[in-house]
């Protein structure tokens, strides 16, 4: 299968359509887009993009395109044919896998609890209260911890969620 052939153009094909066809492919085959798929489903677009960026690689980079096309019998190793039950559309529109991302409160909690340091601390100074000023502290150093934390809770929620 050649480079053309993966990203289903013509040999003449413009650098526009090669760039058009590589980002189609490309949102087709994105292992991000079939991370709550089954692990055969998940290999097999993952060879599929492996393919994809190969081809674009080569054809997407003028000089290396030109030296590929004046090599007649160049094949590159063949691949399964695309599946035809899925079109381009089918996918692009398609809801988020579940599980595969966090939740919007995970994402959220280090900024609300940095919020929540800065009111309590402007409560503390016009209260004159050193009871707000502690918990403006509590909430700093618990923001600092979930600003350190989140992103390492962030992968284990999407890894969880692609391993279903």
């Amino acid at each position: 299968m050649t480079h053309y052939e993966v990203l289903g153009l013509a040999r003449g094909a413009e650098p526009a359509e090669v760039r058009a066809a590589y980002l189609r492919s490309a949102r087709r085959h994105h292992p991000d887009v079939h991370a709550g798929a089954d692990p055969a489903t998940r290999r097999w677009h993952e060879q599929q993009m492996r393919l994809v960026t190969q081809a674009w690689a080569v054809l997407g980079d003028p000089v290396r395109r030109a030296a590929y096309d004046r090599r007649p019998d160049v094949h590159e190793p063949a691949a399964e044919p695309l599946d035809e039950r899925l079109d381009d559309g089918e996918l692009l529109d398609a809801e988020p896998v579940s599980g595969a991302r966090p939740g919007r409160a995970l994402v959220m909690a280090p900024a609300t609890m940095l919020v929540a340091a800065a009111l309590a601390l402007g409560g503390s100074l016009v209260f004159r209260s050193p009871a707000l000023l502690a918990l403006a502290g509590l909430a700093a150093v618990g923001a600092l911890a979930l600003f350190v934390l989140a992103p390492f809770l962030v992968m284990v929620a999407a890894r969880r969620g692609a391993d279903r």
